[in-house]
């Protein structure tokens, strides 16, 4: 808490930072359905857009991917939160755990229908450093707060976009993550207060798999009045949620390994576009260093 702020205070201001936040960054993000026949379906996981070198891409978790397609399953997001589910036909590129990270160009001609924003780099904090108690935001869909309806108008998914602000805690000693990859944001599901005047406590974290976390930069500011949401960074990606005795924790690829990961499979994403529009010769390796000559470097 900063020196210019009251225990009695700090509840409301925590809320109208939340509040702020879940607004700024809706537009960054999408629910990811999986269907097997592409007429009905059901709520999986979460995604957002990033923008590289004006090449725009889903990214969400490799776990998220891999599954859905070892089951048959096809994905899908949402281009408009009016619109139907657009399939996303790949290909794929991914790191496994740890790392637990993928991307997939999006279809130019969709984007420019779509009504969503892309992260760009510099939306990307450098390295993880917080300020002490900083504020956190995390927002997804969590499956238990979606499902699917065949019963009013077209059948369709509806997934509920949960936003939640928290601070980050230490890793669980006993699960051997390593600390130069992984963070653990808390994720009190008895604790936590709403910030309506509903009731119930924070659903089961199930589908925030592939969520951006924000350092909202709050408490970086001395909690100035003047503090802004565009202040604020990604600085991981929610991967998996760790029940703890009586607590549990969100665990998240920490921004280094993602910007790394980005750099690297944007690389290789425009070198197998490369190839493929070379006719894809059977002796041809993927020319990665031409890749490397249109995207240097990741800013």
């Amino acid at each position: 808490m900063c020196e210019n702020i009251t225990e009695e205070s700090w509840p409301g201001i925590v809320r109208d930072v939340h509040a702020r936040m879940a607004q700024y960054v809706k537009p960054y993000l999408t629910p990811i359905s999986k269907s097997t026949d592409l007429e009905s379906g059901a709520p999986h996981a979460s995604g957002s857009f990033v923008e590289v070198h004006g090449r725009h891409y889903l990214l969400t978790c490799e776990h998220v991917v891999g599954r859905a397609y070892e089951k048959g399953f096809h994905l899908a997001y949402l281009p408009r939160n009016d619109d139907f589910y657009h399939a996303l036909g790949g290909p794929w590129f991914y790191e496994a755990e740890p790392i637990d990270l993928a991307i997939t160009l999006i279809n130019p001609s969709a984007w420019a229908e779509g009504e969503k924003l892309a992260l760009r780099p510099e939306q990307f904090a450098m390295t993880h450093d917080l300020a002490p108690g900083e504020l956190l935001t995390l927002c997804g869909y969590p499956v238990a707060e979606a499902g699917f309806s065949r019963f009013t108008g077209e059948p369709t998914v509806h997934s509920a976009l949960i936003p939640y602000t928290a601070r980050e805690t230490g890793l669980p000693e006993s699960k051997g993550y390593d600390a130069g990859i992984a963070f653990a944001l808390d994720y009190a599901v008895e604790r936590a207060k709403r910030v309506d005047s509903g009731e119930g406590s924070l659903p089961r974290a199930i589908g925030f798999s592939g969520s951006p976390i924000w350092d909202t930069g709050f408490v970086a500011s001395e909690c100035s009045q003047d503090w802004t949401p565009a202040r604020s960074r990604v600085i991981g990606i929610a991967r998996k949620w760790e029940p703890i005795e009586m607590s549990s924790v969100i665990i998240a690829t920490k921004v280094e390994q993602i910007r790394r990961f980005l750099l690297e499979k944007v690389r290789d994403d425009v070198a197998c576009r490369h190839w493929m529009e070379r006719g894809r010769p059977e002796d041809d390796d993927v020319d990665l260093a031409y890749a490397a000559s249109l995207i240097p470097y990741l800013s």
